[in-house]
C-alpha cells in the first residue's frame, strides 16, 4: 500500500469515526426521552410494540460502538504503521477489501474462519 493509499484511508476513517460520534450524541440525548415514551403507551400491545423498539435502539447503539472501537484500532494501526495487515495470518489485506470496510481486522478468508470456526 502506498503512502496515498494510506492517507485516502486515515481521511476515511476519521470521517467514519466523526460521524458515530455525532451519531452517538444524538443517540445520547434520543436515550434520555426513551422511557419518558412509556407513559403515552396505552394497551400492552403498545407496551410490547415500545419494548421491541427500545431493545432494537439498543442493539443499534451496541453496534455502533463496535464499529467505533474498530475505527480505532484501525486508526491505530496507520500510526503503528500496520495497517491493512490481517490480524490472524499477518499477510496483507487486499485494497478492495480495505475500500469496502476500512477498518476491516482480517481477510476474507480468515474473516470466514472467524465467524465459522471449524469443530
Amino acid at each position: 500500500m502506498n503512502k496515498k493509499d494510506l492517507v485516502n484511508f486515515k481521511k476515511l476513517l476519521v470521517q467514519k469515526r466523526i460521524e458515530l460520534l455525532n451519531k452517538s450524541n444524538s443517540n445520547a440525548k434520543r436515550g434520555m426521552n426513551i422511557d419518558s415514551d412509556i407513559s403515552d403507551v396505552g394497551d400492552e400491545i403498545d407496551t410490547a410494540s415500545h419494548n421491541s423498539e427500545k431493545e432494537i435502539y439498543f442493539e443499534l447503539i451496541a453496534n455502533d460502538k463496535i464499529t467505533l472501537n474498530a475505527v480505532n484500532d484501525a486508526l491505530t494501526k496507520i500510526e503503528k504503521g500496520i495497517y491493512g495487515e490481517c490480524e490472524y495470518c499477518k499477510n496483507t489485506i487486499p485494497l478492495k477489501r480495505l475500500k469496502a470496510v476500512p477498518w476491516t481486522r482480517y481477510c476474507i478468508k480468515c474473516q470466514e474462519e472467524v465467524e465459522n470456526p471449524k469443530k
